[in-house]
């Protein structure tokens, strides 16, 4: 026999044992205390900043533009250095100048984004000594002239020490040291600074002329007599090996037919065109580095 409890009984039962719904006012309670830790954290220890100008690009971009250069195919940032953004711009890459809608209605027009957004953790510099500020640390802080403007830079000088800036490198002198020396940059600055000079997979489809009326057309070239290397013109330059006669290549920034080794000038295409920096003597960059990604089809050895 199996005995059937009342009705009345197994509800109540059930009703035990159902979820109590929580009332909305201590809901909307717990948001706000959300809210509030989080405004806390953001304001205190994790503050967001937005970039206000270009002074850092290409590492940290201010209000910029994209565009695809139509000689090369690369596409590079432009920095609206000015409210209403450059005459004219300049791809770093080829060296394509085109004008904009600023100079002429049926120029470029360039899309105006927002700076990048960055969020500063700067309690570790209160607690001092290791957690403190170190040379190349990307940094945040006021100007006492404008203290509502917020100045993002690289931080190159601590107290007490003197700096001097020659043939582009930083030298330091520290307060009990009688000379300068070099301040070497860690990994992490190093690749942080680079920034590209001439990437081979966007060759030009053109050369270009100069403001000197010079033309500019940089590839890479075999040196007279070299057979080893096929497809230099192209995005996959092919070598045949080393016992092929003069296997060595070299830059060229000139003319056709003008096999003089290229000079890498300073240029930059996040500035836009710069009449007065570009028409005056070039300045010449000694720190380059070349960066190549090789595939083997064939053979032994070593590269």
């Amino acid at each position: 026999m199996h005995a059937t409890p009342p009705k009345g009984r197994v509800l109540a039962a059930a009703n035990r044992h159902r979820p109590q719904r929580e009332p909305a006012l201590a809901q909307i309670a717990s948001f706000v205390d959300l809210f509030v830790w989080l405004l806390v954290l953001k304001s205190f220890f994790l503050p967001l900043f937005i970039i206000p100008t270009g002074s850092m690009a290409e590492t940290l971009r201010g209000e910029h533009g994209d565009h695809t250069c139509p000689n090369c195919g690369i596409e590079y940032a432009v920095g609206f250095l000015t409210p209403a953004g450059p005459d004219v711009i300049e791809c770093p890459n080829c060296r394509f100048r085109e004008a904009t809608m600023r100079s002429d209605p049926r120029g470029v027009r360039l899309a105006r984004k927002a700076g990048d957004r960055i969020v500063v953790h700067g309690w570790p510099y209160e607690l001092g000594g290791a957690f403190g500020p170190r040379r190349w640390d990307v940094v945040v802080f006021k100007n006492p002239n404008e203290p509502d403007v917020n100045y993002i830079k690289r931080l190159i000088g601590l107290p007490g020490e003197t700096i001097e800036i020659i043939d582009g490198d930083v030298y330091v002198q520290e307060a009990d040291e009688n000379e300068l020396h070099i301040a070497r940059k860690t990994r992490h600055a190093q690749q942080s600074l680079w920034f590209p000079y001439y990437n081979h997979d966007y060759p030009p489809r053109q050369a270009v002329r100069g403001p000197r009326n010079e033309v500019y057309h940089p590839r890479w070239t075999m040196l007279i007599g070299g057979t080893a290397w096929s497809g230099l013109e192209t995005r996959t330059p092919r070598f045949g090996g080393p016992t092929a006669p003069r296997a060595e290549i070299q830059f060229v920034t000139g003319p056709p037919g003008d096999l003089a080794p290229g000079l890498i000038t300073d240029v930059y295409g996040y500035n836009g065109y710069e009449r007065e920096h570009a028409a005056s003597q070039p300045i010449l960059v000694s720190d380059v580095r070349l960066g190549v990604d090789v595939q083997i089809e064939a053979g032994d050895g070593y590269v």
